[in-house]
């Protein structure tokens, strides 16, 4: 029981205190020698959580660059990828009958942060033939999107974009 509210009152802490870090990573992103800190800030009034990259030179800011809400099975989360490619994740796992998983790939592009991928998974718990996928790599153009149609590749002209300019539009075949 005791567990049970330290655990209850340290949800309630984090939910109602706008800017409080959900998780942070440090490693070299941008390739100069020296560790950088990338951080989640979630922002409880927007559902949605901030993305702050420090560098050795400067600090980067993303707003809102996740959907982050207030329960379990929608908070945003950081993971470094092997490559050293940082993911951000974020979804809706737990709540209403549509639900998805949202990962982003960023990069290091030589003057900036780049989009480079976006895998996204979205499934209807009341309709289960309704459910889908998609795997896009931004810096090839290329693809794979499957759903209730079958799977069909992907093709984008536009090279990926930089991350503070996406405007969080979804390649055609990732909407779900």
């Amino acid at each position: 029981m005791i567990r049970f509210l330290l655990l209850l009152i340290a949800t309630i802490l984090v939910v109602a205190s706008p800017g409080a870090a959900q998780i942070q990573i440090t490693a070299d992103f941008n390739g100069d020698g020296a560790e950088d800190l990338a951080e989640l800030v979630f922002n409880s009034q927007l559902f949605s959580a901030d993305l702050l990259i420090a560098t050795a030179t400067q600090t980067h800011r993303f707003p809102q660059i996740a959907y982050s809400g207030a329960m379990e099975g929608q908070e945003a989360s950081l993971t470094l990828a092997q490559d050293g490619a940082l993911e951000v994740h974020s979804g809706n796992r737990s709540m209403g009958r549509d639900r998805w998983d949202q990962t982003l790939t960023i990069v290091w592009g030589g003057e900036g942060f780049l989009l480079a991928g976006i895998k996204r998974a979205w499934w209807d718990t009341l309709t289960p033939d309704s459910d889908g996928n998609c795997d896009v790599n931004l810096l090839t153009g290329k693809g794979l999107a499957n759903g209730p149609e079958g799977a069909r590749e992907i093709r984008l002209e536009a090279p990926a974009p930089a991350l503070a300019d996406w405007d969080q539009a979804l390649p055609e075949g990732c909407e779900g």
